[in-house]
């Protein structure tokens, strides 16, 4: 079900609630996750709209299917239409409801960049963002084709060496690649600082 927070945007942020769901900086690392994690004809599901910055670097991508899973239906204000032009289709609900219903081996690439479950206290430390992305690859795997990949935003820079992402992996057949990219956000920001962040890519062995 679509998820009842007020919502409001610009171009270079969007509060959700009392809090900030993203910012307009990460732009190029939105674009860099896209590049590294789909390919031409891909079936791309994006979990989590946000700006758009994903998702208008995955439609330049020429998917083969788009779609979105996104829970706050005013992230798309006036430009709801236009985004619909342009994608398979937009499912509005939280995707711990829908991944489970999504038929196996069936997409190719995942852009996973949902608010965390508790974005209030986010730091984007490597234990805030392996809660952040367990239990979403534990459930998304399954829908993953033989060389999918699910691709989520690292601002720690840590994750390929941290044990309990390293036995998760392991524990169901899973590997990952890891994609540095510097970043420079404003002072303040509570979830990322300047340096190396990376893009994590998880697929099956």
């Amino acid at each position: 079900m679509p998820q009842q927070e007020p919502v409001s945007s610009s171009l270079t942020e969007l509060q959700v609630g009392s809090r900030t769901s993203v910012e307009g900086w990460e732009a190029a690392l939105q674009r860099f996750m896209v590049q590294k994690a789909v390919c031409r004809g891909d079936r791309v599901l994006e979990v989590g709209y946000g700006l758009g910055m994903a998702s208008a670097a995955i439609r330049s991508s020429a998917p083969r299917e788009h779609w979105i899973i996104e829970p706050y239906a005013g992230v798309f204000g006036l430009s709801l239409t236009d985004v619909l032009d342009h994608v398979s289709g937009i499912l509005m609900s939280r995707w711990q409801e829908l991944i489970p219903l999504w038929r196996d081996e069936t997409i190719d690439s995942i852009i996973y960049d949902a608010d965390p479950e508790h974005c209030d206290s986010f730091t984007g430390s490597v234990e805030d963002t392996f809660i952040f992305a367990r239990d979403f690859v534990v459930a998304a795997q399954k829908i993953l084709t033989k060389n999918g990949r699910i691709a989520f935003i690292d601002f720690s820079a840590e994750l390929q060496t941290f044990k309990p992402f390293l036995g998760l992996l392991e524990q169901n057949g899973l590997r990952c690649a890891c994609h540095a990219h510097f970043i420079e956000p404003p002072l303040g920001c509570a979830y990322a600082k300047t340096g190396n962040s990376q893009i994590v890519l998880v697929s099956r062995l």
